[in-house]
């Protein structure tokens, strides 16, 4: 006959949930006292837990939400992106220089049509007087 080892196993599970617990405490004071945005899948990640388990804790989910509510809004009230998210200024810069390129490049097609436009409704123009 085996030995019953309930006792031992909701002891251990007791035991995993308060480190987990303590786990997803600390980097939630962690995120706080640094201001820092974290997304679920990153706080999931940190804390070593799957994302359905901090969805399960609503009290996790409130606080993420509070102080990513807290930490992405700018002193006008627009809300701010997560720094990973952001665009580099290199990456602005690159983007601001094509869309010049494509500006110069538009103005010089403009520029043709109208001449092809003009040129077409002088010959029209001709045509008709001729007649």
């Amino acid at each position: 006959m085996r030995a019953d080892n309930s006792p031992a196993l909701a002891d251990s599970a007791r035991k995993r949930a308060q480190e987990t617990a303590h786990r997803a405490a600390q980097i939630l004071a962690d995120a706080e006292g640094r201001q820092e945005t974290v997304s679920v899948v990153e706080f999931a990640r940190r804390a070593r837990v799957s994302r359905s388990w901090v969805y399960s804790q609503p009290g996790i989910v409130e606080r993420l939400q509070q102080l990513n509510a807290a930490t992405s809004t700018e002193n006008d009230g627009t809300v701010r992106a997560p720094a990973s998210m952001r665009a580099s200024d290199e990456s602005l810069l690159m983007r601001l220089e094509l869309a010049h390129r494509r500006i110069l490049a538009l103005t010089a097609e403009n520029h043709q049509l109208r001449d092809q436009l003009a040129r077409t409704l002088g010959e029209l123009r001709a045509a008709r007087a001729r007649v």
